[in-house]
């Protein structure tokens, strides 16, 4: 990882932040939770900012729009709320494996899911933390990058063993019980729908 670019050309100043991230299922299943959007604001509550900062109170669920758009590079939604709000947030794929997440406070993260072996799957993650005053003083004492590393692997492994957790017995429905996958759709199954489109297509022609 260390040799890939932290940021790309344009881009606003930020500090890049590196986790990996080992998974006890199929890949597919990691692809899906992180082009769940909503399921954030459920799951994880308490484990991100407070949802109340970005806006996700349950009564503006009911408000959030996620207009889907495909371009050259893949797919995904931008999402807002009410019909003309300005959007909030873009999740997109860019197949075969790479999910991206980014907001308008200039936060972005990445995944990149690789399947290593059968129900083996791992996640290179990068985040890029908007570098405003706070955080350019912070990194500038010594050591302070290593320090802030490590507290956010920390809070990634967190998040990862609730999302572990779901993902492993949603593999448990649908692979042992014969469930289906997506019965009754959702805000924002749209886009999973598609991913799967796109993933029983490119299957077709191995």
């Amino acid at each position: 990882l260390s040799l890939l670019p932290s940021r790309r050309k344009g881009d606003m100043e930020t500090v890049a932040i590196d986790s990996v991230l080992d998974y006890n299922v199929d890949y597919s299943y990691i692809v899906e939770n992180n082009l769940d959007s909503p399921h954030l604001f459920f799951l994880h509550d308490g484990s991100v900012p407070p949802i109340e900062s970005i806006g996700m109170l349950s009564e503006n669920l009911p408000k959030l729009r996620l207009t889907a758009f495909t371009d050259d590079c893949g797919m995904g939604h931008l999402g807002r709320f009410g019909e003309n709000g300005r959007p909030k947030k873009i999740l997109r794929f860019d197949p075969p494996n790479i999910v991206r997440h980014g907001g308008v406070s200039g936060f972005e993260e990445e995944f990149h899911i690789i399947p290593v072996a059968p129900q083996r799957t791992r996640v290179l993650l990068r985040q890029h933390l908007p570098r405003g005053p706070i955080l350019s003083t912070i990194t500038g004492f010594p050591g302070a990058k290593m320090i802030l590393t490590q507290l956010v692997n920390n809070w990634n492994y967190h998040i990862g063993l609730e999302d572990a957790c779901i993902m492993q017995g949603q593999a448990s429905r649908i692979e042992d019980w014969g469930s289906p996958r997506l019965r009754i759709g959702g805000t924002g199954d749209d886009l999973i729908k598609r991913y799967w489109k796109w993933r029983n297509k490119a299957h077709s022609n191995l």
